[in-house]
């Protein structure tokens, strides 16, 4: 079976599932299917595709066309070549008559251009991610496609590659913050990275998922985290107080190749040599 095919096998096996949902009538997602049924119908095409086939699809959620949202599915860039599967596509009948599954980006690409969020793994969704009154749909479903029992609390992190579900950045930001933690003062800080790794960290790091059970604003709240690219490696700066930065300030540096990092004031930031924290040997 090529990919196309198990793609298509895919979303036929689930939308006709879910048009046989015995509460449809009464269900919010699934009552005008296709209509409104985009996230459901992607989570689950989506969590098929890993189960059975180990493939990672990232959700992607915006927002345009007039009012409207839209949810589908992009192939990770790691995956091979661009593809989407956009299982509902045809709700936005001027746009499709059916379903887009295959190369390239989705037709939504360029009718809904604002991130309603990161696009997320299928394999990091969280409680999170999921709407209310779907649980019962997945409950029923699951187990109808054979797949594992539905807990919105439980991420299926063991299904994916260790560097993509637990990749340095993550171990970096993580054990920075605990070393803040350590030191009793309070870290506020944000994550400023392309939408696909931000998804990764945001859904992945503890230490994100503390600052999202602190009942956070938004991910990206206040800038006091710096990223830069250093000779195409990545640093990290964390302030250690929570009130604004003095030149003073203490703060934390690191670099994510070597997961090594450092304590250091504000004022020795532009001077501070990154490369000390690297593995490399120092070159004359």
């Amino acid at each position: 079976m090529s990919e196309l095919e198990r793609w298509r096998e895919a979303v036929t096996e689930v939308t006709a599932q879910l048009r046989q949902y015995p509460g449809r009538s009464d269900n919010d997602w699934l009552r005008n299917f296709p209509h409104g049924s985009c996230s459901v119908t992607s989570y689950a095409v989506g969590r098929l595709l890993l189960e059975r086939y180990g493939e990672q699809w990232l959700l992607v959620s915006r927002s345009g066309y007039g009012t409207s949202t839209h949810t589908w599915l992009v192939r990770d860039a790691g995956e091979g070549q661009e593809a989407a599967i956009d299982a509902t596509l045809h709700q936005f009948t001027d746009l499709a008559r059916e379903p887009f599954i295959g190369w390239g980006a989705s037709p939504a690409d360029e009718y809904f251009p604002d991130f309603m969020g990161s696009p997320v793994y299928v394999g990091l969704v969280d409680d999170s991610w999921h709407h209310g009154a779907t649980d019962e749909i997945y409950e029923w479903l699951f187990p109808r496609l054979g797949l594992s029992k539905f807990n919105r609390a439980e991420s299926l992190r063991h299904l994916m590659p260790e560097d993509l579900a637990n990749p340095p950045v993550c171990r970096l930001i993580d054990e920075m913050v605990e070393a803040s933690a350590r030191s009793h003062q309070p870290v506020e800080y944000a994550i400023a990275l392309n939408p696909t790794t931000a998804a990764v960290l945001c859904r992945n790091s503890d230490a994100a998922l503390r600052r999202h059970e602190m009942k956070s604003d938004e991910y990206l709240g206040r800038i006091v985290l710096s990223l830069e690219q250093v000779d195409g490696d990545v640093a990290l700066l964390i302030p250690l107080q929570d009130e604004e930065v003095s030149a003073d300030a203490p703060c934390l540096i690191g670099l994510v190749s070597s997961g090594r990092f450092c304590a250091i004031q504000m004022h020795e930031r532009e001077r501070f040599d990154v490369s000390s924290l690297s593995d490399k040997p120092a070159t004359s």
